[in-house]
């Protein structure tokens, strides 16, 4: 029992590790050095994942600013004014520093800080997606171009050695060993051919022309590295079963991970508004100098301070405000004795359905809670759907790889027969041109399902992010 708990938690370690290891890292393992090559040149040129990273800044900025809500809002202050009385003219001027801090606001500073750092991590996690979007659509698309240039050069090497044969039986049909019957049939096999070659290259340039566009270059001298064989290696075995690559994906795949953050966001958001019909408590004050007299006389500045309370309450539509303001200024400071040494005032004010707006953000943020649980199920569940069908598509491909690949040595060995026997006149060669035309189309079939294979394990990747083999 203790060893299948160990066995347990080393699992789960594992695929924690592997997952924080592959969230700090640009990518899988890459063995085929051309390819590496080009994953690098479109990591370094994407425009998408370029802005998705610009995203990440604006999101560190995002919190910056909720941060800088929880201290207190500095003013440098300075005003004057000029004016008219019934017998002389008048000047005052204020000069100091003015201080605002929220002391209680129903939490909304404290959810709006957790909601941009939610934000946050949610742009981190585009920034892995859109990378791993970027490999996926590299990889398939290189898989595919491997694929028909291996098509392209088999069904060459096939053209050439038909239209070899081709010619060899004109020489047999003028020297009266095959009929005319026999000849139409090995020039229906060379236009075959020669038709299947031309596809081919079609093919092979329509494949490039996808890659091209998918690194937004014009031509791949771009990329700095020499392109290997075009006939794919034959696939390992991938490292882990169905069941852990479900695993991988409820606790690695990115759009659930999102999802889920916008679980949280959606709860915070539903706070936030909240915090509208809780009581707000703001405290502010002021230092400075202040001071008013007759122009004819000369302007003399006193210190004075002020510290006021406010009050702020949303009842369900309307505003209630209300403050305590109390000045005071230093008496020995004063000249004039009309001046107020020590003044209180208050303020109160209730403003009718000014605030329409929150039943309508109430709404929508129950909708949104909502809203993000079905699209978090949604994710989940179409993630483990696509999990499925492509390990199937992975174990049906590498079945197929097995057995066209013996299919192909088969056929490969009929040919040598075939080709023997033709020496020796005991087999035609229109025979022969049959040989190499299934020897060529065993070879065709065994590298689609093996770049079929390869473009599975692609998928697999990029829903459980996890190199798995």
């Amino acid at each position: 029992m203790q060893k299948i708990l160990f066995k347990n938690a080393a699992k789960t370690l594992f695929f924690a590790v592997s997952a924080l290891l592959l969230l700090n890292t640009d990518g899988f393992c890459i063995t085929d050095n051309f390819l590496k090559a080009c994953l690098d040149f479109a990591q370094a040129h994407d425009k998408r994942l370029a802005i998705a990273k610009e995203q990440l800044s604006l999101s560190n900025l995002r919190v910056n600013r909720s941060g800088r809500s929880f201290f207190p809002g500095i003013y440098l202050q300075k005003r004057s004014s000029r004016g008219t009385t019934i017998t002389d003219e008048y000047e005052s001027e204020e000069l100091g520093i003015r201080a605002s801090q929220p002391i209680y606001d129903g939490g909304r500073l404290v959810s709006s800080y957790k909601y941009d750092k939610f934000f946050l991590e949610s742009a981190k996690l585009n920034v892995t997606k859109t990378r791993e979007d970027l490999f996926y659509r590299v990889k398939t698309t290189y898989y595919e171009m491997l694929n028909a240039r291996a098509e392209l050069q088999r069904i060459k090497n096939t053209f050439n050695e038909i239209n070899k044969l081709y010619e060899k039986t004109k020489l047999e049909y003028q020297a009266k060993a095959i009929s005319e019957l026999d000849l139409f049939e090995s020039k229906n096999f060379r236009d075959k051919v020669e038709n299947m070659y031309r596809s081919s290259e079609m093919n092979a340039a329509f494949a490039e022309k996808k890659l091209l566009a998918v690194l937004d270059i014009k031509s791949l001298d771009h990329i700095v590295a020499t392109m290997e064989d075009p006939l794919l290696v034959f696939p390992d075995n991938i490292a882990f079963t169905l069941d852990e690559c479900r695993r991988f994906v409820l606790s690695n795949n990115i759009d659930s991970r999102i999802a889920k953050l916008y679980i949280d966001m959606s709860n915070l958001k539903k706070k936030i508004i909240r915090a509208r019909v809780i009581p707000k408590i703001y405290a502010e004050g002021f230092y400075g100098q202040s001071g008013e007299a007759f122009v004819t006389e000369p302007l003399k500045l006193a210190t004075v301070w002020n510290v006021s309370g406010k009050l702020s309450w949303g009842l369900w539509g309307n505003t209630l405000e209300a403050s305590q303001t109390q000045e005071k200024a230093i008496p020995r400071e004063v000249m004039d004795v009309s001046t107020r040494l020590d003044s209180t005032s208050t303020d109160i004010r209730l403003s009718l359905f000014d605030d329409m707006g929150y039943f309508v953000e109430s709404k929508e943020g129950d909708i949104g809670v909502l809203q993000s649980a079905v699209d978090y199920k949604d994710a989940i569940n179409k993630a483990l759907l696509e999990l499925e069908k492509f390990y199937n598509d992975y174990q049906q491909s590498l079945w197929s790889v097995l057995s066209s690949k013996d299919d192909m040595e088969l056929k490969q060995r009929k040919l040598g027969v075939l080709r023997k026997r033709n020496e020796v006149y005991e087999a035609s060669t229109i025979e022969v041109m049959d040989g190499v035309y299934k020897y060529a189309d065993s070879v065709i079939v065994y590298t689609r399902v093996l770049s079929a294979n390869y473009i599975a394990v692609c998928e697999l990747e990029r829903l459980t992010l996890m190199p798995l083999r």
